[in-house]
Formats: C-alpha cells, structure tokens, sequence
C-alpha cells in the first residue's frame, strides 16, 4: 500500500518560522514540489524517499486572518514566494 500525501502541521517552537523550515529543507539536499500561501496557514510540500508527498503547514495566528467585509474568514491558495519569504527574514 502507498500513502498518497502526509500533513505536518509544525509549532514555531520546532523549527522557528516558515522560512527556517524552507532553509532547513533546501539546506538539507530536500527538493520542494511546492508552497502555498492559504492566508490562514502557509504549506511546504516535498516528497519523502518513498516518493509520498508531505505537506508541512504553520497556521498563522488568528488576529492575521484574511477576512471578509462580514467578518469570515476569507481563505485563499496562492503561490507562497520563497525567495521573498527568505529575504524577508533574512535567512
């Protein structure tokens, strides 16, 4: 049996924020197949050595929420810009 895709859902206090896990991963020899920003949440995804695909996702704090003008929660999927997330941080 394979299993098609495992979640990791990670606390800051593990690997520090998303951009410390990115430059953990691609410091490590880890390809990424994908990162996405959910608004809510950003998602890494790679692949493991048996080819499942793990996805890694740090939830953002809840006060920065997309919302809508009635107050939901506006989720979104766009691509999460690695290159500026570690520029940012300085990574």
């Amino acid at each position: 049996m394979r299993v098609a895709h495992v979640l990791r859902k990670y606390h800051p206090a593990e690997w520090g924020g998303t951009e410390t896990a990115v430059k953990r991963l691609l410091d490590g020899g880890w390809p990424l197949t994908g990162a996405s920003d959910h608004g809510v949440s950003e998602a890494i995804y790679l692949d493991d050595p048996d080819r499942n695909g793990v996805e890694l996702y740090r939830d953002r704090p809840r006060e920065e929420w997309p919302r809508t003008a009635g107050g939901e929660v506006a989720m979104t999927t766009k691509r999460l810009d690695l290159a500026d997330l570690l520029a940012e941080a300085g990574v």
